[in-house]
């Protein structure tokens, strides 16, 4: 499991056919004990198919990037802010898929690869009902992020009205030097009746956003 080679010219093809080549050397000098010793170690290998624990042994890679970012973000913390290093912290707030694929697009063309994108939605309720309503939500951010190829994050909220969904999301969100900076969410619906009252709503949220 944890097989690194380092010799350059290394391919898993030839590693084959050398075990393959073994494998025809050892039944050409003896056939009757190397089909023994093929047998037994084909059944030992089922028994420990069956019989074995979960493997201990784990890809490192996620770890070695976790530290690296754990380095940097620790490195960025003590470098003094400055506006030429400004780097767009994105947070996307949608509750519709279809509009929400349009935002992801413009989120990537003003992010430019330089900064971070986080999709959020936030749901309404309380209790622990809440929890697979979020799994869903999340499964659901990660699907539209993954179809329309888009480098982000998915974020879902789970508070009793929207206004204590803003203020849990804009001032928990990030870590150490990445705070967001950028709110990027969908304008008013169509015309209807009571839009004066939606648009003081909007007006007061994005007010609430702007403070925190």
């Amino acid at each position: 499991p944890s097989f690194r080679p380092r010799f350059k010219l290394y391919n898993p093809y030839i590693s084959l056919a050398g075990a393959v080549a073994c494998l025809f050397v050892m039944l050409a000098i003896d056939l009757n004990a190397g089909v023994i010793a093929a047998v037994i170690l084909f059944a030992i290998y089922q028994y420990l198919k069956r019989t074995a624990g979960p493997a201990r042994w784990a890809d490192s890679r996620r770890s070695y990037h976790i530290e690296l970012v754990r380095k940097h973000l620790l490195a960025a913390s003590k470098e003094q802010e400055h506006p030429l290093n400004w780097r767009p912290q994105l947070l996307l707030l949608s509750d519709n898929p279809e509009r929400r694929k349009q935002l992801l697009h413009f989120a990537s063309w003003f992010e430019g690869e330089c900064g971070f994108i986080t999709a959020v939605k936030i749901i309404y309720g309380e209790g622990t009902k809440m929890l697979k309503l979020r799994e869903e939500a999340e499964e659901e951010l990660k699907n539209d992020i993954r179809d329309n190829n888009i480098d982000a994050f998915p974020l879902v909220i789970a508070a009793t009205d929207l206004n204590q969904g803003i203020h849990i999301l804009v001032q928990a969100h990030g870590i150490g030097p990445l705070k967001a900076n950028t709110i990027l969410l969908n304008w008013l619906e169509n015309k209807s009746e009571g839009r004066n009252i939606r648009e003081l709503l909007y007006v007061r949220h994005l007010k609430t956003a702007f403070r925190l």
